[in-house]
């Protein structure tokens, strides 16, 4: 077993053993990795065509420096993302931290203008839709990423059988684990 490919069929092959009774288990985890995986490419590709408009709009800011801030903004989400990927279930209510942060905008804008506020940000959205549809799309986008955060959030944790679920996951990847530690690569 001194290739690597053949110490990795060896891994893949007693992690199918040890998951061979547990197909729910295998099915939730693929579902949950297929999720996150989409939710996190969804957060790169919008944050990097933000970061082209700002850069195109910007007049002469370096792309290098826009970038820096765009992954500074986006870093958190990023690691909260990865974060839920671990079979523990209660780590995945980070994912909320993105729709509190939204909620906490709304909040100090209702807060400063009432409805007068929020009527003005409708009106910003219809009239600059006319304007500058990319922008204002991009924009949408990032709400809808939001959204589906949110609700992946509250498939991970507020749903028993997901909990259910995570919970024997957290079991069969121990076992898993100790496997690989136990039969290191020579």
């Amino acid at each position: 077993m001194n290739n690597a490919k053949e110490i990795k069929a060896s891994y893949r092959e007693y992690r199918d053993m040890v998951y061979a009774d547990f197909p729910q288990v295998k099915q939730f985890e693929d579902k949950k990795k297929k999720r996150l995986t989409f939710l996190l490419l969804y957060l790169i590709l919008i944050n990097l065509a933000k970061a082209g408009v700002y850069s195109s709009m910007s007049g002469g800011i370096s792309l290098i420096f826009i970038l820096v801030g765009v992954l500074i903004g986006t870093g958190p989400n990023i690691i909260f993302l990865l974060a839920a990927m671990t079979p523990k279930w209660k780590i995945s209510f980070v994912l909320y931290f993105p729709a509190v942060q939204l909620l906490l905008q709304i909040f100090r804008a209702l807060s400063r203008g009432g409805t007068r506020e929020i009527t003005m940000f409708i009106n910003a959205y219809v009239h600059g839709f006319t304007e500058y549809p990319f922008i204002v799309g991009l924009d949408v986008l990032s709400w809808l990423l939001i959204l589906l955060i949110t609700l992946t959030a509250v498939w991970l944790t507020a749903v028993p059988k997901s909990r259910e679920l995570a919970n024997q996951s957290v079991d069969l990847y121990a076992q898993v684990r100790k496997y690989v530690l136990s039969h290191p690569v020579k």
